[in-house]
């Protein structure tokens, strides 16, 4: 058997009018006020909006490493998007400083959004450095940036092989000085170049019935990695 409970209709016409009257005063309030949030309601709604952003960010520079990593995307946009991730938290970082200066006394609360301002602009300036002077190309070597031309944007030209370090006969020392230039042609002879003698050595070392000097020359041009050859001055002494 089934009962069931019914009311008069008269009372729940009632009820259905106190309803729409609690939310007509509802609604005239909500309008009264603008339908403005208070401060901590504000503040927090701010979090939320900033802890949405950095999620963004970090799913951003999770999909750039990976692609960086594969070689579809350039190194620097995935160090982009680090920097966007760091941005991001800057700004959730200073949310949440509003929240707690939004809870405080009126002058704590002026104190705590001034410290909250200088806590995000203190990031937000490393960033802009980061931009600024980043992202950078490293090289495993010193060098120079050389622009061939053709598909090539950049090339790094090693400046070690612009060095080379010659064997000098002691006895032929007086005739190798500091910023005189010499002349270079490797052993095979499909290389040759003008230097200039940076160093000359003061101690002699035996290199086999002959004591030496070492003078380290820079080159005009490159030369092949390992290369052997013989240098020669503007005077009489020259030596492999």
């Amino acid at each position: 058997v089934l009962l069931t409970a019914r009311r008069p209709d008269q009372e729940a016409t009632a009820d259905a009018r106190g309803a729409e009257s609690a939310a007509a005063e509802a609604e005239a309030s909500a309008l009264a006020s603008g339908r403005r949030p208070g401060p901590v309601s504000a503040a927090l709604a701010q979090v939320n909006v900033a802890e949405a952003a950095l999620t963004r960010a970090e799913a951003a520079e999770a999909r750039a490493t990976a692609a960086a990593q594969q070689g579809a995307l350039p190194t620097f946009e995935a160090e982009l998007a680090r920097l966007d991730v760091r941005v991001q938290e800057a700004s959730l970082h200073a949310a949440k400083m509003q929240v707690e200066s939004a809870r405080l006394l009126p002058w704590e609360a002026e104190q705590a959004a001034a410290d909250a301002r200088a806590a995000a602009a203190a990031s937000w300036a490393e960033v802009a450095d980061a931009r600024a002077y980043g992202p950078a190309l490293a090289a495993p070597f010193d060098g120079i940036l050389d622009h061939p031309g053709g598909d090539v944007l950049v090339r790094i030209a090693s400046l070690d092989t612009r060095w080379v370090q010659v064997r000098v006969p002691e006895r032929e020392r007086s005739a190798w000085k500091a910023g005189q230039a010499t002349s270079y042609t490797t052993t095979d002879g499909a290389y040759s170049s003008e230097g200039t003698i940076a160093r000359i050595g003061t101690l002699a070392q035996s290199s086999g019935d002959v004591p030496v000097v070492w003078a380290s020359v820079r080159l005009e041009e490159p030369a092949p990695s390992g290369a052997t050859g013989v240098m020669k001055t503007l005077g009489d002494g020259w030596w492999p």
